[in-house]
């Protein structure tokens, strides 16, 4: 993996260790260090690791969908103003999910 991926998948991860512990924010692709990196006008996402991974454009197939889903749903936010809800155990379990997705990402030390 270029050093300049790695970079921002490292960023990404930590912005979601900020959301999983409640000092953080889901702004979409505005506070996504892969989406400022990979992200062009079209939305193709070429050389993402996220793309790399599940062969499909955004973060299709991820548990980023899921949490999404549940912002939407359940908190009736809107896209881009997300943060774990207060109490919402399903909050902190998707982002969980998001958090370890991303580390799996990471590639093997030798």
């Amino acid at each position: 993996m270029k050093m300049k991926t790695l970079e921002a998948l490292k960023g990404s991860i930590k912005k979601w260790e900020k959301i999983h512990d409640g000092t953080g924010m889901d702004e979409g692709r505005d506070n996504c260090a892969l989406c400022q990196r990979f992200q062009n006008e079209d939305c193709d996402c070429d050389g993402c690791p996220v793309e790399v991974r599940t062969g499909l454009e955004g973060c299709e197939e991820t548990p980023y969908e899921d949490w999404m889903d549940h912002m939407r749903q359940i908190h009736d936010l809107i896209p881009c103003s997300n943060r774990i809800q207060s109490g919402c155990e399903k909050c902190k379990e998707l982002a969980k999910a998001e958090l370890d997705f991303l580390k799996s990402l990471l590639p093997e030390v030798k």
